[in-house]
């Protein structure tokens, strides 16, 4: 089989006709990814903005209810407790734990609420008004070694009342994440329907262009992977817990939470208690100190004062280092002295501070640009203002009608006015960088106001 070079004016044809598809296909293709991608970076602005909310007050309400339950356990270690300055250090510690419930319950303010949520906050603001009174008379009563009536105030009262407030703060959690999952829901309904019109213009294109509509499609295809990964990420945020605590003996640990578990890596209880307190960290820490030591000095510390903070720099079951901070609390368990250990992921808490380092060293950069720019501006303008005052001054010198002496008094008043206007710009970028000085000056008002009213006096004498 031979073939025939077709005849010029079909080549121009078919060649008009390619071009012409694959213009359009160009234009589809175009369409598709600006309004997907649109769509989707909207879609991801929003859900990232709707997460982080959801994360900040979700964490917010977790210290505040890990709060109340630390303040239970210190109100039973003051029952329990028969030193007198060990109890006096256990009060002062209830108290401060307050202060901490207290100064945390502000925050969940500075962000949008709705109106479950608000209903939510102001049942707990109640509850919370409510119990204060009945636990300071309970610590007052144990302080004064009044015991059976605290006990009773505790078990008939007051027992119920913490646990309300922590159904109460359990129930802005749940809020918390039904906000999150009506947010995945509508990001979902948005990606469904960028999908399907995304999958049309590939159909479109597809038909003029089978190789751009499968770059469209494998294009598509991983936005969407990457949008799936996103969802995947957020979900796990809110199914793992950042905190755990775990009892420890003299020599080993005693038991753990689900939480420590989770923390460190392991699935298997026996495998977690089998370590020891320094195979949880790294070695050295940060300071330079070994594990060892570090963990020595806060368990004696505590075993002797009740109580112990450190920092620590936790190792996973799979070697990963992450930021922790153990607050160890003395007791005794099946009568043998323990430590209760508490033990917090700062992972999220050291990222935000250096982000908002970051993002203040930019403020201040864009700042200072701004007032150079201003001074810059005014500097340049000022120079033509001068030679205009300098022309208008010589003017005012020469033989003048009436009339032509009122003009030139104009552009002099004019070109005042404009270097006054510079003169403020200059003082806002002083004000700016802070070497603003306020004066208290006189000034003529009558000529103030005169040299206002001659602004627009030539322009009402000609209208």
């Amino acid at each position: 089989m031979s073939l025939t070079r077709p005849s010029l004016p079909l080549s121009r044809h078919l060649l008009y006709t390619v071009g012409s598809g694959f213009l359009l296909s160009f234009f589809l293709i175009i369409a598709m990814i600006v309004t997907g991608l649109g769509a989707l970076e909207n879609n991801n602005k929003r859900l990232a903005l709707i997460t982080d909310e959801v994360i900040e007050k979700t964490h917010h309400a977790n210290l505040m209810r890990d709060t109340l339950r630390d303040r239970a356990l210190t109100m039973h270690d003051i029952f329990i407790s028969r030193d007198a300055f060990a109890r006096e250090k256990l009060v002062q510690h209830f108290y401060h734990l307050g202060g901490v419930y207290l100064s945390i319950r502000p925050k969940l303010e500075t962000y949008p609420l709705n109106a479950e949520e608000k209903t939510i906050l102001a049942r707990l603001d109640r509850l919370t008004l409510e119990n204060q009174p009945l636990m300071i008379k309970i610590i007052n009563l144990a302080v004064e070694n009044k015991e059976e009536e605290a006990f009773h105030l505790l078990q008939t009262e007051e027992m119920h009342r913490q646990r309300t407030l922590v159904a109460t703060l359990d129930e802005l959690i749940r809020a918390q994440q039904q906000i999150a999952h009506q947010a995945t829901l509508e990001a979902t309904q948005t990606y469904t329907h960028t999908r399907n019109l995304m999958f049309i213009l590939g159909i479109m294109a597809l038909l003029l262009a089978i190789a751009i509509g499968s770059m469209i499609l494998k294009r598509v295809q991983r936005l969407a992977s990457e949008t799936e990964r996103a969802r995947n990420r957020y979900q796990t945020l809110f199914e793992t817990n950042t905190e755990g605590i775990v009892i420890l003996g003299e020599n080993a640990f005693i038991g753990c939470n689900q939480a420590a578990l989770d923390m460190f890596g392991y699935t298997n209880e026996a495998d977690f208690l089998a370590q020891k307190p320094e195979d949880l960290g790294a070695d050295p820490q940060p300071d330079g100190r070994p594990a060892t030591e570090v963990v020595a000095e806060a368990t004696n510390t505590a075993f002797t004062q009740g109580h112990a903070f450190m920092d620590w720099e936790a190792r996973r079951n799979d070697g990963s280092l992450f930021p922790a901070a153990i607050a160890l609390h003395a007791m005794r368990f099946e009568g043998e002295p323990t430590l209760q250990a508490i033990v917090r992921d700062l992972t999220r808490e050291k990222e935000a501070e250096r982000s908002l380092h970051a993002a203040h060293t930019a403020e201040l950069a864009a700042a200072t640009l701004k007032t150079q720019f201003i001074a810059n501006i005014s500097h340049e303008i000022r120079t033509p203002i001068n030679g205009v005052l300098g022309m208008a001054d010589l003017l005012q010198r020469q033989p003048l009608t009436p009339t032509q002496a009122s003009y030139v008094r104009a552009i002099n008043d004019s070109a005042q006015a404009l270097l006054s206007v510079l003169n403020d710009l200059l003082d806002f970028s002083k004000l700016a960088a802070g070497r603003m000085a306020i004066e208290q000056v006189a000034f003529d008002l009558p000529a103030l106001l005169l040299s206002v009213s001659q602004l627009p006096q030539h322009r009402a004498e000609t209208a």
